[in-house]
Parts: structure tokens; sequence; C-alpha cells
């Protein structure tokens, strides 16, 4: 887990929209993967060595403490703990602010793990996530969706003002904002390089956390007794079927089906539920 250009400038966002950190926590600690002329900006005044980031969070970002929390002492972290496990009982809703910057995705028990973060937090804190959702498969257990965040920090489970984003790792200069799912539409991304998702929530209530895939509740709570059988094989199943023998042809297919149908998956640039905007330098 790390901070590059990415997560700087998610966390400068952060601060303005937010305020100082506070009382900080990250998953594992949060090593420097920023360039030398970054890095002599923004990590412990200029020192190029610096491993790690809890000065710059304290010098620039306005933490006032930065804990630390990993399965292993290997790099120091200040709390031995497996988040696969429920967290102690004191470090509950101690922390004004959880950060997660590629921990999350290397954790078995991701559910849990997101009890954890959920309980780390104290109410009137935020939550920050900066993790793979395309193209970093090996990377970790896990890549993530924007809907994981929408529906998991929902006004329903105690959150609010929850903001998710996606980024191309090869474009420092923008992001896209992501809106949130409606009327049961997915939002289906296909990147050719590597992208993170970002999100943001502030913890309103502590809940009891209900979760179920935007879509799916949608089609639960509209569904007519005289809908087709979704596994009926129509006219577009036997194109796709005939397409698929031909890798170059099955390969068009997709892209049409991409370009052109409202469910395909599509690059970030051509999803209506996206907005690229840029990134505010200083």
């Amino acid at each position: 887990m790390g901070m590059d250009s990415h997560s700087l400038h998610f966390l400068r966002y952060v601060r303005a929209q937010y305020g100082a950190l506070g009382k900080v926590i990250t998953l594992g600690r949060i090593g420097n993967f920023l360039g030398p002329r970054a890095s002599r900006k923004w990590v412990d005044f200029g020192d190029t060595e610096n491993r790690f980031c809890e000065a710059m969070l304290k010098q620039h970002f306005g933490a006032t403490i930065v804990d630390s929390i990993d399965n292993s002492a290997y790099e120091g972290a200040t709390i031995i703990s497996d988040m696969n496990q429920p967290i102690a009982a004191q470090l509950i809703g101690q922390y004004d602010c959880v950060l997660d910057f590629g921990c999350t995705e290397h954790i078995f028990d991701v559910a849990q793990c997101f009890r954890n973060v959920m309980a780390l937090c104290k109410p009137g804190g935020v939550i920050l996530h900066c993790v793979p959702t395309n193209g970093f498969c090996g990377h970790g257990f896990y890549q993530f969706s924007p809907e994981l965040f929408f529906t998991l920090y929902s006004e329903s489970n105690g959150f609010e003002q929850t903001q998710v984003y996606v980024a191309e790792l090869d474009d420092t200069n923008h992001w896209y904002r992501v809106s949130p799912p409606v009327n049961g539409a997915r939002i289906n991304l296909w990147s050719p390089g590597q992208m993170h998702v970002f999100a943001i929530t502030r913890r309103k209530v502590i809940r009891e956390i209900s979760l179920q895939q935007s879509d799916y509740m949608y089609e639960w709570e509209n569904a007519r007794p005289d809908a087709p059988a979704l596994n009926r094989h129509g006219r577009s199943a036997k194109i796709k079927e005939l397409c698929s023998r031909l890798r170059l042809i099955a390969r068009c297919r997709t892209a049409l089906d991409a370009r052109f149908s409202p469910h395909g998956p599509k690059k970030p640039h051509q999803h209506p539920a996206l907005t690229r905007i840029p990134i505010e330098r200083s």
C-alpha cells in the first residue's frame, strides 16, 4: 500500500472538502511511492529517503495522530491485528479518519475487513479508500466495483456524502466522478489499462449494516409476474453463439455491444454515469 500521485491528489481534495484529518488510522503503513520531485515537496520536509507518510499526513493534511494496523510487525505498524478478525473493543470508534490506500484487496475475509473499517471510524469521521478496480488480476485477492461503495456506504447504513471516483493510472491529470446507480442500471466499466477506485464517505450514525446489490434490489422490488424468462433463447442469443466461434467477429460484437448497448461494459470516457474532471494541482 502506498502514496502515489492519484492518492496524493485525493488527499488534497479530501482536506479541502472536509478539513483536517484529525486522529488517523491507516490500514498498513502508507509507503512513499511518489517520484523524487513530489517527495521533496510532500514527504517529511524533502527527505526523499523517507519510506512512510506519517509525517506528511501531519504536516500537510492536519493529522494529529497517525496509527497503523497490520497483521505483521515487519513494517513497524503501531497496532498488530489481523483484519480477518474483529478488531479489539478498545479500538472501536476511536478515529476521525480511516485510510485504506491499497490494503483491503489483500485481506481474505473482505466483509470482516469492511466491518472493521467502519467500526474504527467514530460518528462524524470519514473513511477513505483507494483500491484496485480494473487491471489488477493477481495483485491481491480482489478488485472492487464502485457499486460496493455506493451500496455499503448508503444513508440507510448510517453514512452520508458518499462520493466515488475512478482513475486510469496512466492519466495523472483526470479522474472520473461516478454517479450512483439508479433504476437497476449497472455501471459496467472496461479499461485497457489499470484503474483505481476512490471512495470517501462520512459516518453519520452507527447502524446495523444491510447489504444487497442495488440492481437486484431494483429487480426484486419491481418484478412483474408476466416478465419473460431470463434464459429464453431468442435471436440475440443465437447471434452471440454464432459470433463466438470466430475470435475476430466475437471481439467486434463485444465492441459494438459495449458501444451501443446500455448494459454493455464501456470505457470510462464512454459511460454516461461517469463525468471526466481535471485534477486540481497546486
